[in-house]
C-alpha cells in the first residue's frame, strides 16, 4: 500500500522549462520551487511535450497515448484517463480543467467525482455587442477593414480599462478549492486525486503588481504596451526594429511575472496542506502542456505563424516535477542522474504515476519510468520521442479532426531531431551542437541518420492515416445507430 493519500497534479499552460529559475534562469521566477526541491525529496526533469499546443498534448498527459494514436486528439472519450484509474483505486477525484478545450464534451470529465471547466465570461458578450455597433459606423468599419486585429485590441482595452481579463479561474481560487476538497476528504478518512490547470502563463499573461515590483522594482505597468493586438504587429516588424525589441521585452517580463504568480500559488497550496495536517501524505506533481515562443523562429505564443504549426524546442521542452513531502532528505543524486539519462515524455506520466500505486502492464505509448530506473542498467534504455500535431491548428481545439488532416511530426533520437511537414518540407537539427535549432543540416546529414528518421516518420504517418479513417468509420456507424 502506498504512503500517499493525496495526489495533486498541477498542469501549467504554456510553461517553458528554461524560464524557471530552478533551472538556472536569470530572473527569480520560481524561488519556492527551488526551496522545495532543496529540502524535500524531489525529481525535477526536462520533459518532452508530445505536441506543441494544449488540445493535442493533453491527450498524451491524461491517457498515455500520442495525440493521433488510435484516433485524433479531438476527444479522449474512448480512452481510460488517469482520473478513471485513481477512481478505481478508491480515490475521491476533483478536476478543474480551467480551459474550454478540456471540458467534459471532449471526455476530460471522465473519472472525476467533481469536474469544473472555467467561469463563463460576460465580457465576451459585451465585446461582441460593442464591436458590432462600432463596425456599423463608417469610421469604425474602415478601421476594422484596414487593421482588424488592432481595432479589436483597442476596443478590448477600452472595455477592460487595460486590465487582463480571461474567462478562467485565477490560481488562488483553484488552490482554495483544492484545500476545501482535501479537507472534506480527510474528514471522511478518504483518499483524493486532484487535477488543476493554471492559466496564468497563457497569453494574455496575468499580472500581479506586487510580483512586478518584486521582480523589476516598478510599481506601475503601461498595459496598453502589451495588449493582444501588438502581437500581430510583432511578427511583421523588421527583426532589428527597436519597437519590436521593446514590445518583445515587455511581453517576456510579463510572462516571467506570471510564472512567479504560479510559484506563489504552489507555495499557498503547500502551506494550506501543512495547516490541514496532510502534507506528509501528499504527492505533488507539476508539469506543463507545452512551451511558448518569443520569436525564436518568427512566431509568438504557441500557434506558430498564422496557425501554421511550429514544433521547435521552445514549445517542446517543458518541466516535470514530482515532490514527496514526507521525506525531507534530498533524493539520491545517482538516482536523479539515471532518471535524467533517459528522455521523459508526456506519454510517460500516466504509467509512471500509476506505477507508484501498483498499477502495471498498462496499454499506453509511454513507459513506467520508475521501473526503468530500478532496472540493472537504465542508461542502456534508448528511445525515440515523437511529437505530433495538425499542420494547420486553427480551431483544432473545438472542431473534429478531418480524415485528410495534414500532419507535422518531430522525431527525436539521441542528438538528432527531424521535423516533417507533410507534403511540404523537412528539417534536421543536431541538438547537441545546435540546441536552438538555428542550422538546418538536412543537406549535410549522414545517409543512415536521415534514412532512419524518415522511415520512423513515414511509418507513423501511415498509422495516423489508418487510425483517422477508422475513427471516421466509427463515428458514421454511431450516427447510423442513433
Amino acid at each position: 500500500m502506498t504512503k500517499w493519500k493525496y495526489v495533486i497534479m498541477i498542469t501549467v499552460d504554456s510553461l517553458r522549462y528554461d524560464h524557471l529559475s530552478i533551472h538556472g534562469y536569470n530572473r527569480k521566477t520560481t524561488p519556492y520551487l527551488e526551496y522545495i526541491s532543496k529540502y524535500y525529496k524531489c525529481v525535477d526533469l526536462e520533459m518532452r511535450a508530445n505536441a506543441p499546443y494544449t488540445k493535442a498534448s493533453f491527450k498524451s498527459i491524461m491517457t498515455g497515448f500520442l495525440p493521433f494514436s488510435y484516433g485524433s486528439y479531438f476527444s479522449v472519450r474512448n480512452y481510460k484517463t488517469i482520473a478513471t484509474f485513481f477512481k478505481k483505486l478508491g480515490f475521491k477525484t476533483l478536476g478543474i480543467a480551467n480551459n474550454v478545450v478540456l471540458d467534459s464534451r471532449f471526455g476530460y470529465g471522465k473519472g472525476f467525482d467533481l469536474f469544473l471547466v472555467s467561469p463563463s465570461s460576460t465580457l465576451g458578450d459585451k465585446r461582441t455587442t460593442l464591436m458590432n455597433k462600432v463596425i456599423k459606423m463608417k469610421v469604425g468599419s474602415a478601421i476594422f477593414q484596414k487593421v482588424p486585429k488592432l481595432a479589436k485590441t483597442m476596443l478590448y482595452a477600452l472595455l477592460t480599462k487595460g486590465r487582463v481579463v480571461k474567462p478562467t479561474f485565477p490560481c488562488e481560487a483553484l488552490v482554495k478549492a483544492v484545500q476545501r476538497f482535501i479537507k472534506a476528504v480527510k474528514s471522511d478518512n478518504g483518499k483524493a486525486f486532484v487535477w488543476i490547470h493554471f492559466m496564468e502563463t497563457h497569453y494574455p499573461y496575468d499580472v500581479d503588481l506586487e510580483v512586478w515590483e518584486e521582480l523589476y522594482g516598478e510599481s506601475k505597468i503601461n498595459r496598453l504596451k502589451y495588449i493582444e493586438g501588438w502581437i500581430s504587429i510583432l511578427e511583421k516588424l523588421n527583426k532589428d526594429s527597436e519597437m519590436k525589441k521593446e514590445i518583445l521585452k515587455l511581453n517576456i517580463m510579463l510572462y516571467d511575472n506570471a510564472i512567479r504568480i504560479v510559484d506563489k500559488c504552489v507555495e499557498m497550496l503547500v502551506k494550506g496542506l501543512e495547516e490541514l495536517g496532510c502534507i506528509d501524505e501528499t504527492l505533488l506533481i507539476m508539469l506543463s502542456d507545452h512551451g511558448e515562443e518569443f520569436l525564436e523562429h518568427g512566431a509568438f505564443g504557441h500557434i506558430g505563424r498564422r496557425y501554421f504549426t511550429h514544433i521547435y524546442e521552445e514549445l517542446i521542452k517543458v518541466p516535470f516535477l514530482v515532490v514527496d513531502f514526507k521525506d525531507v532528505s534530498p533524493i539520491d543524486s545517482s538516482f536523479v542522474k539515471n532518471f535524467r539519462s533517459i528522455e521523459f515524455a508526456q506519454i510517460d506520466i500516466l504509467p509512471t504515476i500509476l506505477g507508484f500505486f501498483g498499477v502495471s502492464n498498462l496499454r499506453t505509448d509511454g513507459i513506467n519510468f520508475y521501473n526503468v530506473m530500478l532496472s540493472s542498467n537504465p542508461t542502456k534504455y534508448k528511445r525515440v520521442i515523437i511529437s505530433e500535431a495538425s499542420l494547420i491548428n486553427k480551431e483544432r481545439g473545438t472542431r473534429p479532426i478531418p480524415v485528410n488532416e495534414k500532419i507535422i511530426l518531430a522525431v527525436k533520437k539521441g542528438k538528432w531531431k527531424y521535423i516533417l511537414r507533410e507534403s511540404l518540407s523537412e528539417e534536421l537539427y543536431d541538438l547537441q551542437n545546435d540546441p536552438y535549432e538555428r542550422n538546418n543540416v538536412l543537406s549535410n546529414a549522414e545517409d543512415y541518420v536521415l534514412w532512419e528518421l524518415r522511415a520512423i516518420s513515414k511509418s507513423r504517418l501511415r498509422k495516423i492515416k489508418h487510425w483517422l479513417i477508422k475513427e471516421k468509420t466509427r463515428n458514421i456507424l454511431r450516427l447510423i445507430k442513433t
